[in-house]
């Protein structure tokens, strides 16, 4: 959606590489920061103001719905600033293509945390994120709103911060550096420096390897290659930990 195109025509059309490789103009600079800020920054600035309108409810209970709200807000206050840039890259959304490769390189996330897991659990005793624990609280007390916010719409805020923000911001500068830049922020966001320091670098490279395959994929099929992904990868996490209450039930 929002990755640059050269706008040269080839027989009346353009090809996936030439819409795939945009000027950066596309996007304003402004935008890309703060798209990337609102998320990084801002998120926790909002967090503050919905914590304390939940104060009175209990701990867990305050925790999950902060999530739920913060997310929300997030969205619109994302969304909201890119809504007249969309029509100028509706190509993407009508191209199946950037849907299928976006799913297969969500599986591959997920296959390569399911492969690190069970390798790590051969030499230490795995345990989850802080960041995996906070999203189980939430799926646990409110499922069915766990599915659209940490399934899609989590995923669509993160991508558009990460991804058309960090990624298309260093980019300008050099290709390889938005690569390893965007990839370590985003995993170094999921990461929790509590009194759990060696478990959350353990967990450190699969948040690394997601962030290195969404900049991937929003790279080669654009921001509908990368959301689809994260969304794919999301998704499957919250309906496999739902199926999981179900089944303990």
């Amino acid at each position: 959606m929002f990755q640059n195109s050269s706008h040269k025509v080839n027989n009346g059309s353009q090809s996936d590489d030439q819409l795939n490789n945009t000027r950066l103009g596309d996007i304003p600079l402004w935008k890309r920061i703060y798209l990337f800020c609102i998320c990084s920054i801002g998120l926790n600035v909002i967090a503050v103001f919905v914590y304390l309108m939940l104060y009175n409810l209990p701990e867990n209970q305050v925790s999950a719905l902060a999530n739920i709200i913060c997310y929300s807000i997030l969205f619109v206050a994302m969304f909201g600033v890119v809504l007249f840039d969309i029509p100028k890259f509706t190509y993407q959304f009508k191209d199946y293509k950037r849907y299928l490769y976006g799913f297969l390189f969500g599986l591959a996330v997920i296959g390569f945390d399911v492969s690190y897991t069970s390798f790590v659990n051969l030499f230490y005793d795995f345990h989850i994120s802080g960041n995996e624990e906070a999203v189980r609280g939430v799926i646990y007390l409110y499922p069915a709103a766990s599915v659209i916010i940490l399934g899609i719409i989590g995923p669509i805020c993160e991508e558009m911060a990460y991804r058309i923000g960090l990624f298309g911001l260093v980019r300008k500068w050099n290709i390889v550096a938005a690569f390893l830049i965007s990839s370590f922020v985003f995993a170094g966001a999921h990461i929790s420096f509590g009194s759990y320091f060696v478990d959350e670098l353990v967990n450190f490279p699969m948040y690394l390897f997601s962030g290195f395959m969404f900049a991937l994929t929003y790279y080669k099929f654009g921001f509908v290659g990368s959301m689809t992904a994260h969304i794919t990868n999301n998704l499957i996490a919250v309906c496999s930990t739902i199926g999981g209450m179900i089944v303990l039930r």
